[in-house]
């Protein structure tokens, strides 16, 4: 009787080790997880505010660079300018989209980022995506013959919709009609000239910086609370 006493015993705390030792596989293996997921959700969740983040300062960067200068005095001292005057266009049932109407007052005229030469009277340069959009509404022709397309440092972003257009008839100074004497620096620049509408049309940054933190930062955080809070069984 003791023999088996002994033995039953035995079992008995063979079993209450097991269990013990379960326990902490269990919880090591929880927090284990636990940490691995909240180090993926935070390094997609930094990663993406700042891949966010970088996005809107490239479109802006490149906003500024072509948005027009005005001259620094009376026009007869600016020979070598461009004429200007933004408009707008629409496709059927889409959005609307900046036409600027440009034309060089005399001299070697300034041109916009993402043009390469100017077009002849009667010309038009258009963005990528314009053309693809406007195809079926024959788009190439509709402010007169395609000249070429407008490159990519003269749009905030490859799928802008954007028209250059030079008149068969030049611009004439008025009161409708600006003088451009250059782009980009901000000192001296034109309010309210700038080609486009995404300044107007663009969510705003902290949108997508809340939903960013939202679905992967405020997670992770939870999954670090969990991990931390995850403590294996004491021993027997």
């Amino acid at each position: 009787m003791t023999r088996a006493g002994d033995i039953l015993n035995l079992a008995r705390r063979l079993l209450a080790i097991g269990r013990v030792t379960g326990r902490r596989a269990e919880a090591g293996g929880v927090r284990f997880l636990a940490l691995l997921l909240a180090t993926l959700f935070l390094a997609l969740g930094l990663g993406s505010l700042v891949a966010v983040h970088a996005v809107y300062a490239g479109k802006e960067e490149r906003r500024t660079a072509r948005t027009p200068i005005a001259p620094a005095g009376a026009l007869e001292h600016a020979p070598d300018a461009t004429m200007w005057l933004v408009g707008a266009d629409w496709l059927e049932d889409e959005r609307r989209f900046s036409v600027v109407y440009i034309s060089p007052r005399r001299g070697d005229a300034p041109l916009p980022p993402g043009l390469d030469r100017w077009p002849a009277p009667g010309e038009a340069v258009l963005s990528p995506a314009l053309r693809k959009a406007g195809a079926g509404e024959d788009i190439d022709h509709r402010y007169g013959r395609l000249a070429g397309v407008i490159g990519e440092d003269g749009l905030d972003e490859p799928s802008e919709w954007l028209a250059y257009v030079r008149p068969r008839d030049d611009l004439k100074p008025d009161r409708f009609i600006d003088v451009v004497t250059g782009f980009g620096p901000p000192a001296g620049r034109y309010a309210g000239l700038e080609p486009g509408s995404g300044r107007q049309d663009d969510k705003p940054e902290w949108m997508f910086q809340a939903a960013i933190v939202g679905m992967l930062v405020l997670p992770a955080v939870a999954l670090l609370l969990v991990a931390a809070r995850t403590v294996p069984c004491p021993g027997p």
